[in-house]
């Protein structure tokens, strides 16, 4: 479901603290995934009950539309503005308990379990919905968007699976997954609707009016205190590398990744010390980060 994307944030950090040190494939698998590798390696299929958020955001089409006439430069700012959408958006999920399960492109399949898991996924969709509405509003190279997000809930009993041979791939499916979907479907930019299995375990007061299959989801209801729980240390001798495809493992378990510059003409009477301060080096995985300047070529002696 499209590239992996790199957040300490929401994969080894705790909300207001600082990361530890953690095995350097952490950021790149589901945490449930890492769950399973370290505690079951061999299984093939796991059942969980929970509740899934499946999240789509819309207006990243039409900005990559705009940015794609900026070439190379136009694919970077798009990248940077995902990754930084998406990171207030996950840090929100993970605040009420949500586990990433998939990320693709504009997409996100969030997983929530435990106590009260109905009522903390709905919760955690509101607050998403809204952050979105401040963090959606895009200026990028000269394009303007206002992203919107439409959002499937649905709660019940759901089949993960970690197949494969050269890596183990990670794979939801079953009627829950299938229902998860369809409410995603039935739901318009900036709603959210819910699965009749979700609504129910709701106090009738947060959800509204039917649509198609599901109900609307009105306002956001009551969860515990409590709801963030943090995650644990991972060892370092734990095998997560069967979990990433052979394509990919050299790039990121790489400590120094090749660095990247672009030429540039920085014009004004102080422009060779401007282009000398902005110049860094910017690992190709990090996206997020201002791309470094280097100084044009100095004239004369």
């Amino acid at each position: 479901m499209g590239p992996p994307f790199r957040s300490t944030t929401w994969s080894t950090s705790t909300p207001g603290g600082g990361s530890e040190t953690q095995h350097p494939l952490t950021p790149y698998l589901p945490r449930l995934v890492i769950d399973w590798i370290t505690t079951a390696p061999d299984q093939l299929h796991q059942e969980q009950v929970g509740t899934v958020a499946f999240v789509d955001i819309s207006g990243f089409t039409k900005l990559s539309e705009g940015l794609a006439r900026h070439g190379k430069v136009g694919a970077e700012e798009l990248t940077a503005a995902i990754g930084t959408c998406f990171v207030t958006l996950l840090d929100l999920a993970v605040a009420y308990g949500g586990r990433l399960l998939k990320f693709g492109g504009d997409a996100l399949l969030l997983f929530f379990s435990g106590e009260a898991h109905e009522a903390r996924a709905s919760r955690a969709a509101i607050e998403m919905r809204r952050a979105l509405r401040e963090v959606g509003r895009l200026t990028v190279l000269g394009q303007r968007v206002a992203l919107r997000m439409s959002v499937g809930v649905h709660s019940g009993l759901f089949h993960f699976f970690l197949v494969g041979a050269s890596h183990r791939e990670f794979i939801v499916a079953g009627p829950g997954a299938s229902t998860v979907v369809t409410m995603e479907v039935t739901a318009d930019a900036g709603e959210i609707v819910l699965s009749p299995k979700t609504a129910a375990a709701l106090r009738p007061a947060v959800v509204g009016a039917a649509k198609g299959p599901g109900l609307l989801l009105r306002r956001a209801p009551s969860v515990p205190d409590d709801s963030f729980k943090p995650f644990e240390r991972v060892a370092d001798d734990v095998d997560l590398v069967r979990g990433i495809p052979v394509g990919l493992r050299d790039a990121l378990l790489t400590a120094h990744q090749e660095s990247e510059h672009r030429r540039v003409t920085v014009r004004g009477p102080d422009a060779v010390p401007r282009a000398r301060h902005l110049c860094a080096d910017v690992p190709r995985g990090d996206r997020a980060r201002p791309m470094g300047l280097r100084p044009p070529p100095r004239r004369g002696p």
